[in-house]
């Protein structure tokens, strides 16, 4: 195993700035890999042994590197990596080429490959932190004050407004893929269609968009009158002006 600051990838493009964790084999990156700590849409959690092509991530815990803690995000269809081509190396050069002008989220750091072939990123690993959803179902059915509902609301409409901004149309805008870590709100899944920018990819990220915000709306009964019709700009507005109205009924 190697780890090394710069890819050159097999088609013979350099990217420099993404450290590269990699494995000569599947046998070294199976003794290799740390904690198992989560996975998706399948309940097989070894994959030395899952048979099939499906779709998924295994999140595995890594030893840290300069005392920072980072996760191995690896591809659930990995064993099939001679014939899948993964662009993770183009996506977190781009999203590393954006990270001077976001501050409140942290990308992706580099990616996990065997024989030169991306299996998977390098991610940041938050500790102590939960999902929004896990927060809501923990908070249903208990009197909440309308202030935390706009904090919660208006910290995920933030971080997708800096990516926003930024030429980033994260997409895949749901519960499970926000975290709350010490207050603040992290993103932990990025991938290809995140950044982008056609007409219909825009539809859909206001689409997904809605669905969180009616999402958490509903946890905390509260009305919505957000249109997947609305632009971001008039969405971050609607909610922007519903807090000072609330702020403005109870001074």
């Amino acid at each position: 195993m190697q780890i090394e600051r710069g890819f050159q990838n097999n088609y013979g493009e350099n990217f420099a700035n993404i450290v590269n964790v990699g494995f000569s084999s599947l046998s070294e990156l199976r003794d290799f890999l740390g904690k198992f700590i989560t996975e998706t849409k399948k309940e097989n959690n070894n994959f030395a042994t899952a048979k099939g092509d499906y779709d998924g991530i295994f999140l595995y815990q890594m030893p840290s590197i300069n005392d920072e803690d980072y996760a191995y995000r690896i591809y659930r269809d990995f064993e099939k990596y001679k014939y899948r081509r993964h662009y993770d190396d183009k996506l977190i050069s781009f999203l590393q080429s954006k990270q001077h002008l976001i501050k409140n989220v942290d990308f992706p750091l580099g990616v996990v490959t065997i024989e030169n072939e991306v299996i998977g990123q390098i991610i940041y690993l938050y500790k102590n932190s939960q999902t929004i959803f896990s927060y809501l179902n923990s908070i249903k059915g208990i009197n909440i004050f309308e202030k935390e509902y706009y904090d919660l609301l208006l910290k995920v409409l933030n971080i997708l407004k800096s990516l926003y901004e930024n030429d980033i149309f994260y997409i895949d805008i749901h519960p499970n893929n926000f975290l709350i870590v010490e207050g603040s709100i992290k993103i932990i899944d990025f991938e290809n269609h995140s950044i982008d920018n056609s007409k219909d990819k825009e539809k859909y990220f206001m689409h997904n968009l809605c669905y969180i915000i009616k999402f958490i709306n509903k946890y905390f009964n509260m009305e919505c009158d957000i249109d997947k019709n609305d632009s971001f700009e008039e969405v971050y507005h609607k909610v922007r002006k519903r807090k000072e109205n609330y702020e403005r009924k109870i001074n």
